[in-house]
């Protein structure tokens, strides 16, 4: 058999794509061998056949919270609304930071990170609150007027961080104030 002949029986009898049925077009019309063994016209034939085959694990959403009864994703344990809830510190308890812990600096960040973002919604002018000036908005520091730890364990962040007990100071300030310096 000639490669004429050849050529004209693979013309008369092409290869069909498994998934759309469409014809497999011959790219390379001196090595049709090669295109032979293509079994789908394009990649995506070939992902929505074998898909179809072996599917991806559907996520399962129809999961409920616990603590709302809202909708939540399968792998998470609270919805998101209960989640941001949960994180809040405000409900716990000074002593479940300081208790055995070595480095308190450190465990009280997070009461000095919401001391300040209670600061910023509440609302207050943010301005110096010794010297009025404007010039250090960009890095006022929150300082607590009561210090952290002069609370007692059994006290709420939400006590710690009262708007009472907060005010804006620019670092010199701040400084000069936690030295005894200056006093509000």
């Amino acid at each position: 058999m000639n490669r004429e002949e050849s050529l004209r029986r693979y013309y008369l009898n092409p290869k069909i794509c498994l998934n759309c049925g469409e014809i497999i077009r011959v790219r390379d019309v001196e090595h049709p061998a090669e295109t032979r063994k293509k079994k789908f016209c394009s990649q995506s034939c070939s992902a929505t056949y074998n898909n179809r085959i072996s599917p991806k694990r559907e996520k399962d959403f129809n999961k409920f919270c616990p603590i709302c009864g809202r909708l939540k994703n399968a792998k998470a344990k609270l919805c998101n609304t209960c989640a941001k809830d949960s994180r809040s510190i405000k409900n716990r308890t000074l002593g479940s930071y300081i208790e055995g812990n070595k480095y308190l600096t450190s465990k009280v960040t997070s009461i000095r990170a919401d001391a300040k973002r209670t600061l910023l919604e509440s609302g207050v002018e943010k301005v110096c609150s010794y010297c009025h000036n404007h010039e250090f908005d960009e890095i006022l520091e929150v300082h607590h007027v009561k210090g952290i730890l002069q609370f007692s364990p059994s006290s709420t962040v939400e006590e710690i961080n009262s708007l009472d007990n907060l005010v804006w100071l620019c670092p010199n300030h701040h400084i000069m104030l936690e030295k005894g310096l200056i006093s509000l």
